[in-house]
C-alpha cells in the first residue's frame, strides 16, 4: 500500500481554525478522558489536532507513520507502523485512536487493534466515522481512471463492529460528534458517477494507483460532468434532504473502553 497520501504536507492547524466540527470532536474526546489518566499514546496522531492541546495537561506521545504529519507535533513523538509500536506492554494509561481504523487493510487493522490492547494500562478511546457511506466520497483519477475514497478510507464501521473488536473490554461511554450525516442513495450515486461522471471533488488527494496528486480545481476541470450527472445528483440531493428531516445522526462516534483487569 502506497503512503503518499499520508505524506502530503500537513497544515498543523489547531481545531479552532478548522471549524466547529473539529472543536466539538476535540472537546468530546477531552471530556471522555477519565480523571485518573496521566499518560496517553495517540496512535495515528496526524499533525497534532488532538495531541497538541492535550499535551498541556497529559504526558502524551504522538505516534504516526507520516514524517510530514509529525513535523507539527509539539509533544513527544515516535514514527512507525501501527502493527509494531515500540513500547512495552501496559505502557500508557490511555490509548487514543482517532479516525485511523477506517484507513487500514484487514491484516493491519487486526494487528493494530491487538497493539492498542497490548499497550493499554486502563483505557482506550476509539473515534470512527459513524457508518460512513464510502461511495459518497469516491474520487475518479483523471490520469488512470482509478476510483477510490478521497481520504483513503477502506471500510466503514457500525457501533456493533467496534464493540465486537473490543469485546474483552468494558464499554464505559459512547458519544457522537461531527456534522450531520448524509443519506444519499447508493443506486443514484452509481448512476451519477458511472453515467454522469459526477464524482466527489476532493481537496488535494493522491491516487493510490498511480501516485498522482489530484487538486480540486483539476478534478473539476478534467472530470467533465454531463447532464445526467447534474440531474441525478439533484435528485439524490433532494432525496437526502427529505431523509434528513426524519433522521439526525452525527458523522462520528467516540467510544471509551476500560480494560477489565485494569492496572492501578
Amino acid at each position: 500500500m502506497r503512503n503518499s497520501y499520508y505524506n502530503l504536507p500537513r497544515l498543523g492547524k489547531p481545531a479552532e481554525e478548522l471549524g466547529n466540527n473539529e472543536i466539538e470532536r476535540l472537546n468530546t474526546i477531552r471530556d471522555l478522558i477519565p480523571q485518573d489518566v496521566k499518560t496517553i499514546l495517540d496512535v495515528g496522531c496526524g499533525d497534532g489536532i488532538i495531541s497538541n492541546p492535550l499535551s498541556k495537561k497529559y504526558d502524551i506521545v504522538g505516534f504516526d507513520l507520516s514524517h510530514e504529519a509529525l513535523i507539527h507535533i509539539k509533544a513527544k513523538k515516535v514514527r512507525g507502523n501501527s502493527i509494531n509500536i515500540p513500547f512495552k506492554n501496559h505502557s500508557f494509561d490511555l490509548i487514543l485512536c482517532s479516525d485511523i481504523l477506517e484507513h487500514l487493510p484487514i491484516r493491519i487493522l487486526n494487528g493494530t487493534i491487538q497493539e492498542l490492547k497490548r499497550l493499554c494500562r486502563k483505557y482506550i478511546i476509539i473515534n470512527i466515522p459513524n457508518r460512513e457511506n464510502l461511495k459518497q466520497n469516491y474520487v475518479k483519477c483523471f490520469y488512470c481512471n482509478y476510483i477510490f475514497h478521497n481520504c483513503w478510507h477502506l471500510r466503514n464501521f457500525s457501533e456493533d463492529d467496534i464493540k465486537e473488536y473490543f469485546n474483552d473490554f468494558k464499554l464505559i461511554k459512547r458519544m457522537y460528534s461531527g456534522f450531520r450525516k448524509s443519506y444519499f442513495s447508493n443506486r443514484l450515486l452509481e448512476v451519477q458517477q458511472n453515467y454522469g461522471n459526477k464524482w466527489f471533488f476532493s481537496n488535494d488527494t493522491v491516487c493510490p494507483n498511480c501516485d498522482q496528486i489530484l487538486k480540486k480545481e483539476d478534478l473539476l476541470n478534467k472530470n467533465k460532468v454531463n447532464f445526467i450527472g447534474y440531474l441525478v445528483y439533484s435528485i439524490n440531493f433532494l432525496f437526502n434532504s427529505i431523509i434528513k428531516i426524519f433522521n439526525y445522526e452525527k458523522s462520528e462516534i467516540i467510544f471509551l473502553f476500560k480494560k477489565v483487569d485494569a492496572y492501578n
